[in-house]
């Protein structure tokens, strides 16, 4: 079975360390939404929740299974302020084009808490073990 879990990076808590600009995911207000952004553990949660997706198109379910990376990959996306992906691309070394496809369609439906701010932009890495 194929085991994923994220990469502690030093670059994408600086990403949302700087987008957040001292909001964090706890703050809600009167409208619903969180705050200005989303902080890294409401970014966590949101992919948390389709990883049994993504390991599946790791693992064969979807797309072929392999050409899949082998030591990780990036998840670069666009988090609206609705909550939901906008845009969604997977950046890894010799990805086959099935199997990133059925990752970016698996990430695309990831949830994340609306916020005020303007859309995010963020790059995710995740490790394959």
């Amino acid at each position: 079975m194929t085991r994923m879990r994220r990469a502690r990076s030093p670059w994408l808590a600086l990403l949302v360390l700087l987008a957040a600009c001292g909001t964090t995911q706890g703050s809600t207000r009167g409208d619903g939404k969180t705050g200005a952004q989303l902080d890294s553990s409401a970014i966590d949660v949101g992919l948390e929740r389709v990883r049994g997706t993504i390991a599946a198109c790791l693992r064969g379910g979807r797309g072929g299974g392999f050409g899949g990376p082998s030591s990780g990959f990036t998840i670069h996306m666009t988090i609206r302020n609705d909550g939901h992906v906008g845009a969604v691309s997977v950046d890894a070394e010799g990805l086959d084009p099935l199997v990133g496809q059925c990752l970016e369609n698996a990430i695309a439906t990831a949830e994340f808490p609306p916020f005020s701010g303007p859309p995010m932009v963020v790059a995710y890495p995740y490790s394959v073990l």
